[in-house]
């Protein structure tokens, strides 16, 4: 990949790792099967997505956020869809005969990342040999900026997906009836074991590894469907602790003639947030550079959010939530306006980036049925209704905070201003 003066080398295998080979289940579709039907079926309604997962797969994908977020990509993402399938395509394209062994390359197509950014490490060339514009990529950190489906929210279901209900003995000694109690295992297992083909069955374990991360362009609602209900008579207790019992799991394939319990690997992680105040600041500094590096005249407001049917969203630490407007005048006949949300330590929204015909006439209504909550549509406030935004603007962009870890502040301020300078550009 040429970019400005420097020439970058990256593997296929490792864009593919960092883009699908996330567990060994998806790893295992990707190469024997090229298709993702033994993993999760997919359906869309309106701007609402239902995935429900095979019990192939372990019921603990619904726990990870990053999972969700993997699996909204992978199955409503046409292009993802595609280059995920020729894995297995171009699987033994070319394949040749060397000294008694068949080999081949790794290869397949890669999904349209033009407006995500890689974070990666690697090393140059050698000044010596006048290779010191070349740089080659060993390792993808993290890849932000992937696009996320034009959904408002995507729902979650497993068939393991069981809280079973049971009733405690009576205490002996009070006489009291115990409450309803959830039962759950936490144990950690003992060995993990790479030779043996775990039994068959539906019950999965997912082993977290060294993580890598994975980062939408804007967060869209990813909710778990409501879990199964299963009461049981006071004698009965639920197999939950079969683990327990193991002294290892297995990893590779399952088999009908297995004995061990079925592990998955689990090899994303959540971003560690910047601290919400620090991202005002951020934005303010990032409009400030915008308008030195391009040129631009960028006209900023802030103020209070709506209070709509939201409870206390309109809130941040009693006070009232601020947003700020900034209008920027891209040239004589553009104006491409920005909305950026005043957050809390533990909630993520994507800054949204739109064109349209009635400047405040739009704001206004993108705030209000941001602030909106609306149970019937499954809407939540403090979330993008895309479906609204798509109404009242020209054209949109959603762009993520700079929330990686891997990045020092000048770095992340630097790279947010580059895409924000690409969003408002390609509007």
């Amino acid at each position: 990949m040429e970019v400005k003066d420097r020439i970058y080398w990256l593997p296929a295998i490792e864009l593919a790792r960092m883009l699908f080979f996330h567990s060994s289940e998806v790893v295992r579709a990707a190469v024997y099967q090229g298709n993702t039907w033994q993993l999760a079926k997919a359906d869309q309604k309106d701007w609402i997505g239902e995935v429900a997962f095979s019990s192939n797969v372990p019921v603990s994908y619904l726990n990870s956020l990053q999972f969700r977020k993997f699996f909204a990509w992978l199955l409503f993402d046409e292009d993802a869809d595609e280059s995920f399938c020729s894995i297995f395509g171009r699987l033994n394209v070319g394949a040749n005969l060397h000294d008694g062994v068949e080999r081949w390359t790794f290869d397949f197509q890669p999904p349209d990342l033009g407006t995500s950014e890689i974070s990666w490490a690697g090393y140059t060339g050698r000044d010596t040999l006048g290779e010191q514009h070349h740089c080659y990529i060993r390792e993808i950190r993290a890849i932000a900026g992937v696009p996320a489906p034009e959904l408002e929210a995507v729902v979650f279901s497993h068939p393991d997906d069981v809280l079973f209900l049971v009733n405690e003995p009576k205490d002996s000694e009070s006489g009291n009836e115990a409450n309803t109690r959830k039962q759950t295992s936490r144990v950690v297992p003992k060995e993990i074991d790479p030779h043996h083909p775990p039994k068959p069955g539906k019950k999965r374990h997912l082993l977290q590894i060294s993580p890598a991360g994975f980062h939408f362009d804007a967060e869209i609602d990813l909710r778990r469907s409501p879990r199964h209900i299963r009461g049981l008579p006071e004698a009965e207790m639920p197999d939950l602790e079969e683990i327990q019992e193991e002294e290892s799991l297995g990893i590779t394939e399952g088999s009908d003639h297995g004995s061990k319990p079925r592990a998955d690997i689990d090899n994303l992680e959540k971003p560690e947030l910047i601290d919400a105040p620090e991202k005002i600041v951020f934005f303010k500094t990032m409009l400030e550079q915008l308008g030195a590096n391009y040129d631009w005249k960028i006209d900023t407001d802030t103020d209070d959010v709506p209070r709509k049917s939201c409870r206390s969203a309109h809130l941040v630490g009693g006070r009232p939530r601020k947003y700020t407007h900034a209008v920027v005048q891209r040239d004589e006949t553009t104006e491409v306006q920005i909305l950026e949300i005043e957050l809390t330590a533990q909630e993520t929204l994507s800054t949204l980036f739109f064109r349209t015909t009635h400047s405040q006439d739009a704001v206004k209504k993108i705030l209000d049925a941001l602030m909106t909550n609306d149970t019937s549509k499954k809407y939540k406030a403090m979330q993008w209704k895309r479906e609204s935004n798509a109404e009242h603007t020209i054209a949109r962009h959603y762009l993520e905070h700079p929330d990686k870890k891997i990045k020092s502040e000048v770095e992340a301020l630097e790279s947010w201003v580059a895409r924000a300078a690409d969003k408002i550009l390609s509007l």
